[in-house]
């Protein structure tokens, strides 16, 4: 299924709401769509922590993670991302707040897909335990778009 196929519910949210196909609804909190462009680090450490550095588009984001979207990821990449769980880096410039602000947690999983213009990854982000600005940005932004 590639990901045009995918958005068929017309509001630009996933049929699946972002889990993998087959996968189980884990979420202890609710997502909300949300767009912007990210920078994602992801820690290789088996390359003497070597991290790879990624541009992002977030699609949803809540108290425990966020949905990102990384385009033409090259397939040999992915195949090294997978070996096992990655900690990763967000850097976000989240409206309304000075600054960036860095998220902490994990690839929690990914959805890679060959597309008719390249090639596709969602990764499902989780975070870990949130202190100080970062966790009052993300309060501050999850007031905001609450409905």
């Amino acid at each position: 299924m590639t990901l045009e196929n995918k958005l068929t519910l017309g509001d630009g949210r996933f049929e699946d709401d972002g889990r993998p196909r087959g996968g189980i609804e884990r979420r202890r909190h609710p997502r909300y769509e949300y767009a912007a462009d990210v920078l994602v680090r992801i820690v290789f450490m088996e390359e003497t922590l070597s991290p790879s550095l990624m541009v992002a588009h977030t699609r949803d984001v809540g108290r425990g993670g966020m949905l990102v979207h990384i385009e033409n990821l090259p397939e040999q990449h992915y195949r090294r991302l997978i070996r096992r769980q990655r900690p990763v880096r967000i850097n976000a410039q989240i409206p309304g707040t000075d600054g960036e602000t860095i998220f902490f947690g994990k690839v929690a999983w990914y959805d890679y897909q060959e597309t008719s213009t390249g090639t596709s990854c969602l990764m499902g982000i989780e975070f870990e335990q949130l202190m100080g600005k970062a966790q009052e940005t993300l309060n501050a932004l999850l007031d905001r778009l609450r409905p």
